[in-house]
């Protein structure tokens, strides 16, 4: 059900008159707010970044901190650092320049206490991104890998396997909380 109708903004009247039967058809197919191009932008943006995917999958993903045994601060600023780069080519590297730490000193400090080395964890973010995007049938492997910035379908497909056993084709199903569930349930260390 819709939640949002935009209507232009018209300054006579003839052009309110002409809109009202959209406005009806909107009230009538549920929807609950509407907002008037170019006069309602900022209520726009604050609905779309309430509802976002990226804000809905850090919603789903709330726990995923705990469930990981992510539990000291440097770790926890690693994790935030690592879900707001998931569309581009990240590396352990990356996040401790954005930490002002040494690659070296992350991925011991990442890694402390059972958690996952931290290239697992880019990993692992990266295919619930790409489960969740392939979950839209307009998305195909192919797309879904090159907008998260893998180098190939096939590279995507074999990062899928190495951090959940599943193939792309799979992840829809799986969903956000059963790859983090796969995730957790065996294939959180690269070495054993």
């Amino acid at each position: 059900m819709p939640v949002i109708g935009m209507a232009h903004r018209n300054p006579t009247m003839g052009a309110v008159m002409r809109d009202a039967p959209l406005l009806l058809a909107y009230r009538r197919g549920g929807v609950r707010a509407i907002l008037v191009d170019g006069v309602d932008d900022h209520a726009a943006a604050e609905l779309v970044a309430a509802r976002g995917a990226s804000r809905v999958r850090r919603h789903v993903l709330r726990d995923a901190p705990r469930l990981l045994r992510l539990t000291e601060p440097l770790q926890l600023r690693a994790w935030d650092e690592v879900l707001g780069r998931v569309g581009t080519a990240t590396t352990t590297a990356h996040i401790a320049k954005a930490l002002r730490v040494t690659r070296e000193h992350l991925s011991r400090e990442f890694a402390a206490g059972g958690a996952p080395n931290i290239k697992r964890v880019i990993d692992l973010t990266r295919v619930l991104w790409a489960a969740d995007l392939l979950a839209n049938p307009g998305y195909s492997v192919a797309t879904v890998a090159r907008v998260l910035r893998f180098s190939s379908p096939s590279h995507l497909a074999g990062c899928a396997q190495r951090i959940v056993g599943a193939s792309p084709k799979e992840l829809p199903r799986l969903g956000l909380r059963g790859v983090l569930g796969r995730f957790l349930k065996g294939r959180m260390r690269s070495r054993l």
